[in-house]
């Protein structure tokens, strides 16, 4: 019984050194975002290993980056819209944000606390992205983004 449970326990230190990096039978993996991104055919640039960014250009607005972040069990979707846009933040354009965020269903408008720039935000588990749903909203975040720029560009 004593050799039963001495040989588990090397078995499954074994096991356990297997699954983490440089330990024995460790092989390196390029994180899930990296491969969905692949998978989906995007052309983007990694920034790091967890922020990826796709490059569009719209009719309202010249160029803009999508970023795609994995934040702890979160898929990040953002756009800048004040670098982008080289917008000044001004209570005018509050009406447009309000707006927006009651007509589409998951991208949201946002004002940030770091830098004081206008923002649109998508988030979602990680865990149920696949790669349709990805699909859907890097096509839902660059269209909204594109609209919402026109709205802007009018105050």
């Amino acid at each position: 019984m004593l050799s039963f449970i001495v040989l588990s326990l090397i078995i499954r230190v074994d096991a356990q050194q297997k699954g983490r990096p440089g330990g024995k039978g460790a092989v390196a993996q390029a994180p899930a975002l990296k491969k969905l991104l692949t998978y989906c055919k995007y052309a983007f640039e990694a920034v790091n290993d967890s922020v990826y960014t796709i490059s569009y250009y719209g009719d309202n607005i010249e160029h803009f980056d999508l970023a795609i972040s994995r934040i702890s069990d979160l898929y990040v979707f953002t756009v800048d819209l004040t670098e982008a846009m080289k917008l000044e933040l001004k209570p005018d354009l509050y009406e447009v944000l309000l707006r927006s965020n009651d007509a589409y269903d998951m991208v949201k408008p946002g004002i940030s606390n770091y830098n004081n720039h206008l923002y649109l935000r998508t988030d979602i588990y990680a865990n149920i992205v696949t790669a349709d749903v990805m699909k859907k909203l890097v096509t839902q975040m660059s269209a909204v983004t594109d609209i919402v720029a026109g709205e802007l560009k009018k105050k």
